[in-house]
């Protein structure tokens, strides 16, 4: 998992907990007199966070704490007759169709972490 990024997060990029759940709606407070100037919204709830991202100083679990949401890249392969897939990773469903062989079966989208 990415360490959060307070700066990143304020600019719109997009937030998890470390068990996967969006956090939204943040909020920094400098004036707040607390270490968890962090608001976000989680479930519907509102959660304190330190600025980077601990839920707690006492948290021995990275469970509850934020985390930048990982980069998810996409790509389409084509799977052949006789369990073949292929060599290509295409960027759209499109391109991989276009460059298939006749003994095509199927295009899939495939998605990973970055």
């Amino acid at each position: 998992m990415k360490p959060f990024n307070l700066e990143a997060a304020l600019a719109g990029a997009k937030v998890r907990t470390g068990l996967g759940k969006p956090a939204t709606d943040i909020a920094y407070l400098p004036s707040v007199d607390s270490p968890y100037k962090v608001v976000v919204v989680i479930d519907g709830g509102i959660r304190y966070f330190a600025e980077t991202g601990r839920i707690s100083k006492y948290s021995l679990s990275p469970f509850l704490d934020l985390f930048m949401a990982p980069d998810i890249s996409e790509g389409w392969i084509n799977i052949y007759k006789g369990m073949k897939i292929g060599y290509c990773l295409n960027k759209t469903e499109e391109e991989a169709r276009a460059t298939a062989a006749p003994d095509l079966i199927a295009c899939v989208r495939i998605e990973w972490e970055e």
